[in-house]
C-alpha cells in the first residue's frame, strides 16, 4: 500500500513540475509577444551559425558575436552546457540573435531544461541565455552525474571544441 502512496506521490509531483515548466514557457512566450523588435538571445554552442541546430534561427537577425564577462563555465558531452561558474569562469564564446515570438516559442521547446535568464556580455546589454542553472533540470542533472564521478570537456568555444575533435 505504501507503494501506492509513493508512486502516487510522484506522479503529482512530476504533474506539478510540467504544469509549471508550461507555464514558465507561456510567460516567455508572452514577454517575447510584447517585445516588438524581438527578444536577444545569446547562444553558445549548437544554434550558433556553425552548430547543426542553427536551422532554429532561420529568417532571424543575426546581431553580433559575443564574449560573456568571465561568470561562467562550458562543459561539452555529447553537447554543450553553460552554466554560472562556481569560481574562475571563462569568456564563452558566442552569437546575439534577435528573435520573433514565434521561433522564440521553438526554442524554449527546444531548450525546455535550461532556464533563461540575464547573461552578462562584454558590450552588449540586454541579453538573455538558456543556462544550466543548479535549480534547472539539466543543471541538477550536472550536479547528479558530476557527484557520481562524470567528467566533461570544458570550453570557452564550443565551435572550435567540435572542430578539434573532428581533426582527430
Amino acid at each position: 500500500m505504501s507503494s501506492k502512496l509513493g508512486i502516487k506521490r510522484r506522479a503529482k509531483s512530476m504533474v506539478a513540475r510540467s504544469r509549471a515548466k508550461e507555464r514558465r514557457v507561456r510567460e516567455e512566450t508572452a514577454k517575447a509577444k510584447r517585445n516588438p523588435k524581438g527578444t536577444l538571445v545569446f547562444v553558445y554552442g549548437t544554434l550558433r551559425q556553425e552548430g547543426w541546430n542553427n536551422h532554429y534561427l532561420a529568417g532571424q537577425t543575426f546581431v553580433q558575436t559575443a564574449i560573456t564577462e568571465p561568470k561562467y563555465e562550458m562543459v561539452v558531452d555529447n553537447f554543450p552546457w553553460l552554466r554560472p561558474a562556481a569560481s574562475g569562469g571563462a569568456e564563452i564564446v558566442g552569437e546575439v540573435w534577435e528573435v520573433d515570438a514565434k521561433c522564440f516559442q521553438r526554442l524554449l521547446q527546444l531548450e525546455r531544461g535550461y532556464v533563461f535568464v540575464d547573461v552578462a556580455l562584454k558590450g552588449i546589454q540586454g541579453v538573455k541565455a538558456f543556462m544550466a542553472t543548479p535549480d534547472s533540470e539539466y543543471g541538477k542533472y550536472l550536479a547528479r552525474l558530476e557527484a557520481m564521478g562524470r567528467k566533461y570537456h570544458r570550453t570557452s568555444d564550443f565551435i572550435e571544441f567540435v572542430r578539434s575533435r573532428a581533426n582527430r
